[in-house]
């Protein structure tokens, strides 16, 4: 049978249960006191996607945050959504140990989609 894990001695430092939107809102170069940047710290799709990031594909409802991709036939391109916890400035959350924990339900989006969820340096 599986235990938990004993937490005795961590200290909580970021925690989000996805109450309300916290995340900054397309035009903004940074997160101010969002929790949250719509953007990979890389800049827009960095190098690893072909996809155009759009604060639009993501939402909160219910204690849950959806990040969508929708493929749009006007310019045939891929909208979808992102979220990061450092802005290109630097700005945000981010430590080099600890506990980090996550629930993540990834969808079976078929073949050449990417789902993830990342703890990048």
């Amino acid at each position: 049978m599986a235990q938990d894990i004993n937490l005795t001695g961590y200290t909580l430092k970021f925690e989000d249960n996805f109450d309300a939107a916290s995340w900054s809102l397309n035009g903004q170069a940074t997160k101010g006191t969002n929790k949250w940047f719509h953007l990979p710290p890389t800049g827009p799709a960095g190098n690893y996607s072909a996809s155009t990031w759009d604060s639009n594909q993501i939402s909160v409802s219910g204690g849950l945050l959806s990040l969508s991709a929708s493929f749009w036939s006007v310019d045939q391109r891929w909208y979808s959504g992102q979220v990061s916890s450092m802005d290109p400035t630097g700005a945000g959350f981010a430590q080099k140990y600890g506990y980090f924990a996550a629930k993540v339900k990834m969808p079976n989006a078929g073949q050449g989609a990417w789902p993830a969820f990342w703890l990048l340096s």
